[in-house]
């Protein structure tokens, strides 16, 4: 059985492809709870309908973070942590997936 850090894992590695594939969706129906906000540069977007906005102005973009650490705080939330270049600008994004309804899903990201 798969410990909740490799399914975490597993699931950011479907979201890359789903990006990579501009089905925001997807990456939404699969990924994020529904009441997920992410923040990015002060500004936050929450829920799909607004995080989806922000995925389209994004949209043109291939750049896509990796992972580069995920953490188990407890038995229902991780912490992963990505790295790399997002439209030319060095990123660090910190998600926070939460157990819920027997699903991974993020909950929050910070972005900067």
């Amino acid at each position: 059985m798969s410990t909740p850090v490799q399914i975490v894992n597993e699931k950011a590695q479907q979201l890359l492809l789903l990006w990579k594939s501009k089905e925001i969706d997807k990456i939404l129906a699969t990924a994020y709870a529904p009441d997920a906000s992410i923040v990015d540069e002060g500004i936050i977007y929450k829920g799909h309908v607004e995080i989806k906005k922000l995925f389209e102005q994004q949209g043109n973009s291939e750049d896509a973070p990796i992972p580069t650490d995920t953490t188990a705080i407890s038995d229902d939330c991780i912490i992963q942590t990505l790295k790399g270049e997002f439209q030319g600008s060095p990123v660090v994004i910190k998600i926070t997936w939460n157990k819920i309804g027997g699903d991974w899903k993020i909950t929050h990201e910070a972005w900067s």
